[in-house]
């Protein structure tokens, strides 16, 4: 008798994860809320980043915080008024971005990306 199994997201990992069940032998039903592949992977241009799996730390030195506060840079943006919405995670972030956590983070991180 087939499993059947329930696969939310129809993203690319989503997808992939489906067919790869199909072809195992499941019954799969694949949900999302709008078409396949229109949210996460969209905005992610469909790409899967292997060799970048190390979470982007919070900035800690003071020379790189103090560039980021006049909000011209592309690499991070902020809407002043959001920021105190968003004080909570981003002292989660913070702190989970120092050195020991951090290290700890990644080699969390790492073995959901280990492929064997």
């Amino acid at each position: 008798m087939a499993r059947q199994t329930v696969v939310l997201g129809a993203g690319m990992v989503g997808v992939s994860i489906a067919w790869h069940l199909r072809q195992r032998g499941h019954e799969v039903t694949l949900v999302d809320r709008l078409q396949p592949g229109r949210e996460t992977s969209f905005g992610n241009a469909g790409i899967i980043q292997r060799e970048a799996v190390r979470p982007y730390p919070f900035p800690r030195d003071v020379k790189t915080l103090l560039s980021v506060l006049p909000n011209r840079r592309v690499d991070i943006r902020y809407r002043p008024a959001g920021m105190v919405n968003a004080a909570s995670p981003l002292l989660r972030y913070w702190m989970n971005s120092a050195p020991k956590a951090y290290q700890k983070l990644c080699r969390n991180t790492l073995r959901l990306f280990s492929f064997r």
